[in-house]
C-alpha cells in the first residue's frame, strides 16, 4: 500500500510521489501523540481536569433544578454564579 504525496518541485514540474504506508502511519501516530501530550499539559496548567460538570461546580453554586424551581431566584448582580443541575448529568449556567 502506498500513499501519493506531492513532490517538492514547483509547478509545472509538481508531481505525485509514492510513499510507504508504514512511514505515513508512523508520522501520523507521532503527531497524534505530540498533540495529545500538549493538550494534556495545557489542560493541567489551566485547571481543566475532570469532567466539565466538575469544573463548572468549582466556580458556580450548583442547585438542583427542582430546588431552584420552588424559589426561582437568579443571583444578584455581582453575586456568586449559579448553575442548575438538570437531568441526564447536565447543567444550565
Amino acid at each position: 500500500l502506498a500513499h501519493l504525496q506531492l513532490s517538492p518541485d514547483p509547478p509545472p514540474a509538481l508531481r505525485l510521489l509514492p510513499e510507504a504506508h508504514e512511514e505515513v502511519w508512523l508520522r501520523h501516530h507521532a503527531t497524534a501523540a505530540q498533540i495529545s501530550g500538549y493538550r494534556r499539559e495545557r489542560e493541567e496548567q489551566l485547571g481543566f481536569t475532570g469532567a466539565w460538570q466538575e469544573r463548572v461546580s468549582r466556580f458556580h453554586r450548583v442547585v438542583d433544578w427542582v430546588e431552584w424551581d420552588t424559589h426561582r431566584r437568579l443571583p444578584a448582580p455581582g453575586g456568586a454564579p449559579l448553575a442548575m443541575r438538570l437531568p441526564f448529568d447536565t447543567l444550565a449556567v
